[in-house]
């Protein structure tokens, strides 16, 4: 009968600790592909209008589409895995939709623009390409349930610019005509934003500031970039 209880015993605490193994928070957690989906808006101080001059690059807010895409991102964890340090590396792009019907002079200094009285545009806008490094403090509050974990992400977001072309389309559905065009539009080579992300379970949301300007000083409107969406998957 004590043989028996003694096994038990050690079998109960054998369980355990395999139980706390496997547990047991990873040092560093590496994930690919990470992706967030939202809108992107220009930003005039405290209106998301076009600066005098420049009111013909009024932006379609809701058609203006923010991607990133981290292609690796890894969390260093810094207790218990409730906290921790993520950082990266990854692509944004910024959709910046025209409202008019306008023509982006490439190579322009300062950038102008045309307005083209003769096409009616269906799409047309501005895309930016950043090479990007973001570094943030994340929360988790159950990191060993993701399904009931409240999450929080905080912290800043370094771009390079890698390239930026102009995107036009017009005509009917069935003699449709498209135009795609690679240059120099006067945007910044480098910028700088700050991130926050919050969420519970699969559900996180984000939002993005760059406060430099888009485009160079004097040579376009000097306007910030601000954006909010959905974390498609979560890291």
């Amino acid at each position: 009968m004590e043989d028996s209880i003694e096994r038990h015993i050690e079998r109960t605490i054998v369980m355990h600790k395999k139980d706390d193994e496997e547990k047991e928070v990873k040092l560093v957690e590496t994930s690919t592909f990470v992706m967030d989906l939202g809108l992107n808006a220009f930003v005039n101080g405290s209106t998301v209008e076009m600066p005098e001059g420049y009111e013909g690059m009024n932006l379609d807010k809701i058609r203006s589409i923010n991607f990133h895409l981290g292609l690796v991102q890894q969390g260093l964890n810094l207790y218990k895995g409730h906290l921790r340090l993520v950082y990266g590396l990854g692509i944004e792009y910024n959709n910046y939709r025209f409202e008019e019907d306008i023509d982006l002079e490439k190579g322009s200094n300062p950038l102008a623009y045309t307005i083209n009285d003769e096409v009616d545009y269906r799409k047309n806008k501005l895309v930016t390409q950043y090479l990007t490094m973001p570094l943030m403090l994340n929360f988790k509050s159950d990191p060993d349930d993701e399904d009931e974990s409240f999450k929080v992400s905080a912290g800043i977001q370094l771009g390079y610019l890698i390239g930026s072309h102009t995107k036009q389309k017009w005509g009917r559905r069935s003699d449709k005509e498209k135009r795609k065009t690679r240059g120099n539009y006067q945007v910044e080579d480098y910028r700088y934003g700050y991130v926050l992300q919050f969420g519970y379970g699969d559900f996180n949301i984000y939002g993005k500031y760059y406060p430099n300007s888009v485009f160079k000083k004097d040579r376009g409107p000097q306007v910030s970039t601000a954006a909010v969406g959905f974390v498609l998957t979560p890291f």
